[in-house]
């Protein structure tokens, strides 16, 4: 029922999303029991999956609830930050997952967007609201300065990697004709 709270699936304890569509995907064939709060109330349901050409379909319906909570005004810049640090984290897996599939099989993800994606998406996530915008806004800005650092000619990150050379030549530069050539190739 809308507002129940999932515990836990077949007496693994979960508290994101992700770990629930994991457990219940690990095993089709067999119902999941899962421990909800309902109110106050704890009991435990069992669902079965169904698989069809889409995946799974269980009838969950699964939400990340935002809602309004006071702190005292000198914790906000520490609880700031470890949310941040949170982010960063998903954000730094997310990107190190995609470019090991692009390494390792050569392809890109299909559900992978460009400029038209985000605006597609940046539309939706305004319809959920302004805290949301903001969670969005700090998503695109890591997951870009993340990106800007891979070590790849043409990004920051490809640039950083001559200023270590340079570094550890003692200063001497590299031959602007070496860099260009990285770079040329970088953008092929």
């Amino acid at each position: 029922m809308a507002g129940d709270y999932i515990l836990s699936v077949d007496d693994t304890e979960v508290s994101l999303p992700s770990q629930i569509k994991e457990l219940l995907q690990a095993d089709t064939n067999h119902s999941a029991t899962l421990l909800i709060e309902r109110g106050e109330v704890t009991q435990k349901i069992a669902v079965k999956p169904i698989t069809n050409d889409t995946g799974i379909e269980m009838g969950v319906l699964l939400d990340r609830e935002i809602s309004k909570v006071h702190y005292i005004w000198w914790q906000v810049p520490w609880l700031a930050l470890q949310e941040t640090g949170r982010t960063l984290f998903i954000v730094l897996i997310s990107i190190l997952g995609l470019l090991k599939q692009i390494f390792t099989t050569a392809s890109l993800p299909t559900d992978l967007a460009g400029p038209v994606g985000i605006a597609r998406v940046t539309a939706d996530v305004v319809k959920l609201g302004f805290l949301r915008v903001l969670q969005f806004i700090v998503f695109l800005s890591l997951n870009l300065g993340i990106i800007n650092l891979v070590p790849f000619p043409a990004l920051d990150g490809g640039r950083a990697v001559f200023a270590i050379v340079e570094w550890l030549r003692r200063g001497k530069k590299v031959s602007s004709r070496i860099e260009n050539a990285v770079n040329a190739v970088g953008f092929v």
